[in-house]
């Protein structure tokens, strides 16, 4: 018998706590083997059930297959929602994502990487079970079927394993599948020769009169094709002092198109795209003469035959036949900002100039700009001695 006064004791748990709420359920914890507390996912009915799972928790410790139960919660999850799913998924929330939303043109691409890179080969197996085994397979294969699309195969492992940090930060994942750096590096392109002086002035001379100025703008002001097609006659300030006339464009919009032709119209593709450029006075002067030809302020600066948004398909079409007619069909209209960006170069813009005038936020392509100027050293010097000697036989 037990003495006077003594009150019997309910023997200490060996494993776990557990807890009586006011709502008469039982909440289960335990501490596990990386020193945190745990809970049961769930409350319990029944006092049996919440020591039944803390029995089997025990045994998965005592198996050395212990994981946290969040983890395998998540990963339960995971198994029931699909690769191809999931990137949709990522793909409208960043659409919506405020205040820097994901561009249509830029979600297209993405989609249409997922539809022809993803969805084939990894669309249907549950998130949950990718592993970095199922991640290298896909990119062999990949490498496989694409063997001349590089770019875009890397384009497809740098969005997947974007999406797959998506899913730790949604704890769908308690770590990336996507161990393969060199997977998702971008490939060298072959590199260009960058138009000679005598090619540019061919080529623009070879298109038709209506994209010229436009021609020469992109050059002037290191322009892209879709801020260039966005600029409209507010966006132009020119200031006269006597005979002389300057000018300067303000970036403040850029057009991309998806696909149906859709156009759409946002902010460039960066803060520092935002950014007001100087027009080199030869192209200034020609430049103020058009804007006398446009009707208002929001009028485009340049149009296709029919008066609407120049379309980059369009375009491109044109300016291949021009630059085939230089001899150098090999070039993009991409290739005027390029030579825009080496003239600036060449005349002694700095390297925060060239940023500026580019657009950019980081000095990684302004210094290839700089470097390709640098090596037109001896170009340079050759023309200077045929001027020399011509100038011997006048």
């Amino acid at each position: 018998m037990a003495a006077k006064g003594s009150q019997t004791r309910r023997p200490r748990r060996s494993f776990g706590r557990l807890a009586q709420l006011p709502s008469g359920r039982w909440r289960a914890r335990y501490t596990g083997p990386d020193g945190d507390l745990h809970n049961a996912p769930r409350t319990f009915e029944a006092k049996i059930d919440a020591e039944g799972w803390l029995a089997t928790e025990r045994r998965l410790i005592d198996l050395d297959t212990w994981t946290p139960p969040d983890e395998r919660q998540a990963r339960a999850q995971a198994l029931t929602v699909t690769v191809a799913n999931y990137c949709e998924t990522v793909i409208d929330r960043r659409t919506r994502k405020q205040p820097d939303p994901l561009r249509p043109g830029s979600a297209a691409v993405y989609r249409s990487l997922v539809k022809t890179r993803i969805t084939p080969y990894v669309g249907h197996i549950g998130l949950g079970a990718v592993t970095p085994a199922t991640v290298a397979a896909w990119v062999d294969s990949m490498a496989t079927d694409f063997p001349d699309t590089k770019s875009r195969n890397s384009q497809a492992y740098r969005l997947f394993s974007s999406v797959c940090a998506d899913a730790v930060e949604d704890e769908l994942l308690p770590v990336s599948p996507c161990r393969s750096p060199k997977a998702g590096r971008k490939p060298k392109p072959a590199r260009k020769p960058l138009l000679t002086t005598d090619e540019y002035t061919a080529l623009v001379a070879a298109l038709p009169e209506r994209y010229r100025l436009m021609a020469e703008l992109m050059a002037g002001c290191a322009l892209r094709l879709g801020e260039v097609t966005e600029l409209r006659k507010k966006d132009v300030r020119v200031v006269r002092a006597g005979d002389a006339v300057a000018a300067t464009v303000t970036v403040a919009r850029a057009v991309s198109w998806t696909t149906g032709e859709t156009a759409h119209i946002g902010p460039p593709k960066s803060e520092a795209g935002r950014r007001t450029v100087t027009v080199p006075p030869h192209v200034a002067a020609l430049l103020v003469d058009h804007l006398e030809t446009l009707p208002s302020r929001d009028a485009l600066l340049f149009t296709n035959v029919t008066g609407a948004q120049i379309r980059p398909t369009s375009f491109r079409k044109v300016f291949e036949r021009a630059a085939t007619a230089a001899g150098r069909p090999d070039v993009s209209p991409h290739m005027l900002r390029h030579f825009g960006a080496v003239q600036a170069a060449l005349v002694g813009a700095t390297l925060r100039e060239l940023m500026d005038r580019l657009g950019h936020s980081t000095p990684t392509t302004a210094l290839i700009y700089q470097h390709t100027a640098a090596g037109r050293d001896a170009e340079i010097a050759d023309r200077m001695s045929k001027l020399a000697e011509g100038k011997d036989d006048d």
